[in-house]
């Protein structure tokens, strides 16, 4: 009676934790897992639909954000440093020298004047 008591009490725990389980996610999500998806993605898929397409908004968003901030990347002048240190004319004593990789910038004449 003991044993049958423990099972009878074991399954209802472990229907609660079924239940909670499944407390927000929608009724048709079981059906949709046509999708395969494999490796870490799926494994992290067992903790709750923790992999979602991403929506065409959504993708058009991160396009945009990742070519600003290679413009920004461009438009820094201090990506196109070059820094190089020399030893000074004393013990411990160092030079900095900077360039730009760009090169000199073009002479500007008049005719460059609006």
């Amino acid at each position: 009676s003991r044993g049958n008591l423990a099972a009878d009490r074991m399954a209802s725990i472990k229907a609660q934790q079924e239940a909670f389980a499944n407390k927000g996610k929608k009724v048709d999500a079981e059906e949709k897992q046509d999708e395969v998806v494999d490796g870490i993605k799926a494994v992290a898929n067992k903790f709750g639909e923790t992999v979602k397409p991403k929506s065409a908004v959504q993708r058009r968003m991160e396009e945009f954000e990742r070519k600003q901030k290679e413009e920004a990347m461009k438009n820094d002048p201090k990506n196109f440093h070059q820094v190089s240190w020399q030893t000074g004319s004393g013990y411990g004593k160092f030079k900095k020298e900077t360039k730009d990789s760009r090169g000199t910038a073009p002479k500007k004449s008049l005719s460059d004047l609006p």
